[in-house]
């Protein structure tokens, strides 16, 4: 509809054009910004927080990978083996992980114009990590810290390591 910035600049675009209930209701953050303008209030929210998982640079997870000796589970491989990211090669876009038998595997940090099924690096953590949505949330898991009391997970699933 509007190619707005911010939430700020969506509320003022459905301020000045008079939506209907149903054009307003095509796009969630149009029909916030419709229900905020009817209620004359201004919404300050940011539905993209700057930590998710989505929002941060790949290099950044992967030095968080890294860092933290987080093993992994990679599509295409045996279910026993984990990998581990061992570095990061900027100028190809990848992460390069190495598991206990010396096998590598070259993972993409975006996805590429062409290779759309490829998995990424966020794709990894996803499949690895499902509950985390942010970083402090991956960092608590990749440090053995439970996100909640009551959560039950698997433990190559939560931390990252490998069974013992």
């Amino acid at each position: 509809m509007w190619h707005c910035s911010d939430l700020i600049e969506l509320q003022r675009a459905v301020a000045r054009h008079n939506l209907t209930w149903h054009r307003a209701s095509e796009n969630r953050f149009t029909f916030a910004c419709f229900l905020a303008n009817m209620l004359k209030i201004t919404l300050l929210w940011q539905p993209f927080p700057k930590d998710s998982i989505w929002c941060t640079p790949s290099t950044q997870l992967a030095r968080l990978l890294i860092e933290q000796q987080a093993l992994l589970f990679i599509p295409g491989h045996s279910l026993d083996s984990r990998f581990r990211c061992t570095h990061v090669q900027e100028e190809d876009d990848t992460a390069i992980f190495c598991n206990s038998v010396g096998n590598l595997a070259k993972i993409p940090l975006n996805s590429r114009a062409g290779c759309s099924t490829a998995f990424t690096l966020r794709d990894m953590i996803v499949i690895n990590f499902p509950a985390v949505r942010d970083t402090f949330q991956h960092r608590a898991v990749l440090k053995d810290t439970p996100m909640c009391e009551s959560t039950v997970r698997l433990a190559q699933m939560s931390t990252g390591k490998a069974p013992t």
